[in-house]
């Protein structure tokens, strides 16, 4: 009776019934529990991760979380060992690192077409680091000139 009802409620959500047309799947995963400080925002392109942002960028990070070259390597190395499984070029993936362990949360669209957040991030005015081949990863966490950057308009 559950799954009946877990069904009819996703297949009712126009997000996700849309997603199901287009992709003709719908994949679920264990449950994890995290904290909201924990989940990032990772973007690739060309299969290649470009650029990390703290995926609630309006709060600040915990210590123990504020720590960018850790959270990079954790990152990297799960996104070096998934990305030629995922069957897209271009796409941003949000996860949680959570115990020095990272989540696959969920697939996004990447663009600035797209309805997809920047995070921290803005997809005109950050194109050389979204959509250009460079060697580093940006990786940018809570700081107050990231947010007067993504909401100055110019």
């Amino acid at each position: 009776m559950y799954k009946r009802q877990l069904c009819e409620y996703l297949l009712s959500s126009e997000r996700i019934a849309t997603c199901i047309r287009r992709d003709g799947h719908i994949v679920f995963r264990k449950w994890i529990k995290y904290n909201v400080e924990e989940e990032f925002r990772c973007f690739i392109k060309n299969k290649k991760l470009v650029a990390i942002s703290q995926y609630e960028y309006g709060n600040y990070l915990p210590e123990y979380m504020n720590q960018p070259e850790l959270i990079s390597k954790l990152i990297q190395n799960y996104i070096s060992q998934v990305v030629h499984d995922i069957p897209f070029d271009d796409i941003v993936i949000d996860v949680a690192v959570h115990d020095l362990n990272v989540y696959f949360i969920e697939f996004n669209d990447y663009g600035l077409e797209s309805d997809t957040d920047a995070g921290l991030y803005d997809w005109e005015n950050d194109k050389k680091i979204l959509c250009e081949n460079h060697d580093d990863i940006d990786i940018r966490l809570y700081d107050e000139k990231w947010l007067v950057a993504k909401y100055t308009i110019a």
